[in-house]
């Protein structure tokens, strides 16, 4: 009989090990120069200020929120047509991931309702960045650390002791003011 970690080395690799062929190519490929992360964060800003990149960016996240929530209410494009008073080939257009609707807000709004999720439409200093956990919304300022400038890696909790949902204020007035509880 084989003991626990005898059978671990058929399975799938552990977080301490690599597939050969992974390890292969990793020790073949050389380190990226810092003249070259440099180049990649400079595109990488290049793009975040482009809108053109953001708006496609953001109606291919608008596409995948659209799949996920009818796939989690058992919808296909049928019957979200019908709930819409669309055509099939209406949602069709809307769900191509290689040519993006120009979706408004009044479209988006109707694929929320007949899909039965919330729509979130917010526009946020850089500074702040918004996580959606399920049933909660989670707005937090981001703060760079000295000895890492380029990596955003403090948030700042913009909750207060005995914080509720129900009267929870999502953002805070200013940076140096967290919200006030609703009484």
């Amino acid at each position: 009989m084989r003991t626990k970690a005898e059978k671990r080395t058929d399975a799938e690799p552990t977080a301490t090990t690599l597939p050969d062929d992974i390890a292969a190519l990793l020790a073949s490929t050389r380190p990226i120069t810092p003249g070259e992360l440099s180049s990649l964060e400079q595109a990488a800003e290049a793009l975040r200020s482009d809108p053109a990149y953001l708006a496609d960016f953001s109606k291919g996240l608008v596409v995948e929120d659209i799949l996920r929530a009818m796939e989690e209410a058992g919808l296909n494009r049928n019957t979200l047509a019908a709930k819409l008073g669309k055509t099939r080939q209406y949602v069709g257009k809307i769900l191509d991931e290689e040519r993006p609707a120009n979706f408004t807000i009044d479209t988006l709004a109707e694929l929320s309702s007949a899909l039965g999720v919330k729509l979130h439409v917010r526009m946020l200093p850089e500074s702040e960045h918004m996580i959606f956990v399920r049933g909660l919304t989670v707005t937090t300022k981001v703060e760079p650390i000295a000895a890492f400038p380029n990596q955003q890696v403090r948030s700042t909790s913009i909750f207060e002791d005995g914080f509720e949902p129900s009267n929870f204020i999502p953002f805070p007035t200013n940076q140096h003011e967290r919200p006030r509880m609703s009484s």
